[in-house]
């Protein structure tokens, strides 16, 4: 399968990828693997920890403190609960 990624055409083996039919109604938690990369893709992610959340509603990533059950998010002011159970 390929994914549209910026623009260019990334080859990705379907089992990595997982398809869902609705958008996610909590915050999706983003485990990085390695160090925060020397320049960030976009200004608002410089300060993203290496654990860091995306807001289901406008797609804002922010960081999270662990353990909270759930988080409101500064950019469309919605709360919602943490999917801490399924990190990306």
């Amino acid at each position: 399968m390929f994914l549209d990624v910026n623009l260019k055409n990334i080859a990705m083996d379907r089992s990595l990828v997982d398809l869902r039919d609705e958008a996610p109604s909590m915050w999706s938690v983003v485990q990085r693997e390695s160090e925060k990369p020397v320049t960030a893709r976009r200004e608002s992610w410089v300060d993203l920890n290496l654990t860091y959340g995306v807001c289901p509603q406008c797609r804002h990533r922010t960081n999270l403190t662990e353990g909270t059950a759930s988080a409101p998010c500064s950019n469309c002011g919605g709360t919602f609960p943490i999917d801490w159970v399924h990190p990306c």
